[in-house]
């Protein structure tokens, strides 16, 4: 028999409140989320009970089935927006459901911002609870807190991380597809994107793993793979892609230049023998996010000095009083040496 919750049982009604505030906050339609059997159980109630089974048919996406106990590994999944949307509609809860998030949560960060706010710190980047929220939600909230003026260094993975391959090897040939990439960014995800029918959201997601270590794979756990949905088709045609071809031994190449100023790293086999470990992606990233967070720290410096109150989030940040960015530009080639160009965005609702 087909199970159907009783949304007028006031348990019940509570219960599906609950998992579609969380599904808003934490949950992306295009973003898989790791999350643990015992988180999902505390929210939407175990899977051996009806209503748990119910919301997580409803409201889940398994995007990755990978699980591992010892290694801390856990399922990933996607927000099933057709459910929640369904879900919503039965419940009859929400814009009520909305509303209180939202208020519930502005309450909370206004609270915290009268005491500074705390982030921790991991992995070279700056964490806070609210960056966990959808976006909708967030803009929401720092409206109604203050906070109207939005800034990002634009293209920053592949700026910073060229651009420090050229501090640490001075003077060797310019690599041509990165500087053109770079360059005309907007065009060429545009192109890709309607040669090979997918959104430039994609494939800007696709190009910034690329330069983090990333690769056009038909394999199937990989990135790329899950991107487009194992259509081989179209990771073929990415493959041969002549621009990009050249992007990708440009970015070998811009790798090749940075390695050197890498901690080495070392381990050893059964045998007892002493060997280098690779360069891997991970560790690639983990380059990137130092450098990231070299120029956010300036920025950080910049808006303590200007008495501008901010929150910080990865490669952007959002305040309160609008900059001046060719200030700030200037201020972070005088502290870091990279030279980058700020995107800016009104917070309006």
């Amino acid at each position: 028999m087909t199970y159907t919750p009783n949304f007028n049982d006031p348990r019940v009604a509570k219960r599906v409140k609950d998992a579609i505030v969380f599904c808003k906050k934490y949950l992306k339609e295009d973003q898989a989320q790791a999350l643990g059997t015992r988180y999902i159980d505390s929210v939407f109630s175990s899977q051996r009970r009806d209503l748990g089974r119910y919301l997580r048919e409803q409201l889940l996406i398994c995007a990755d089935e990978r699980y591992n106990k010892d290694l801390k590994i856990t399922k990933k999944y996607l927000l099933n927006k057709p459910g929640l949307e369904l879900l919503e509609k039965n419940s009859a809860g929400n814009n009520k459901i909305t509303a209180y998030s939202v208020a519930e949560v502005s309450d909370k960060f206004q609270k915290e911002l009268a005491q500074g706010i705390e982030y921790k710190d991991s992995s070279d980047r700056l964490w806070h609870w609210l960056q966990h929220h959808r976006r909708e939600e967030k803009q929401q909230v720092f409206h109604h807190t203050g906070f109207l003026h939005n800034y990002d260094i634009v293209c920053s993975a592949p700026t910073l991380l060229y651009q420090y391959s050229s501090q640490v090897t001075p003077g060797l040939e310019p690599l041509t597809a990165i500087e053109h990439y770079i360059k005309y960014r907007t065009e060429i995800r545009q192109r890709i994107a309607h040669e090979c029918e997918l959104d430039t959201h994609q494939v800007k997601k696709m190009l910034n793993r690329l330069f983090q270590g990333g690769q056009i794979s038909a394999y199937t756990q990989s990135e790329c793979y899950k991107e487009l949905n194992g259509d081989r088709a179209k990771i073929k045609f990415l493959q041969q892609d002549q621009f990009l071809l050249e992007l990708r031994a440009d970015i070998t190449e811009m790798w090749r230049r940075i390695k050197p100023s890498t901690q080495k790293r070392t381990k050893t086999d059964c045998l007892g023998r002493t060997r280098s470990v690779a360069l891997t992606s991970k560790r690639k990233t983990g380059v990137y996010r130092q450098l990231e967070r070299q120029v956010l720290d300036s920025v950080i410096r910049y808006l303590k000095l200007t008495d501008n109150q901010f929150f910080a989030e990865h490669d952007g940040w959002i305040t309160k009083e609008e900059i001046d960015r060719d200030e700030l530009v200037a201020y972070i080639r005088q502290i870091t040496g990279f030279d980058v160009e700020i995107e800016y965005e009104q917070n309006c609702l």
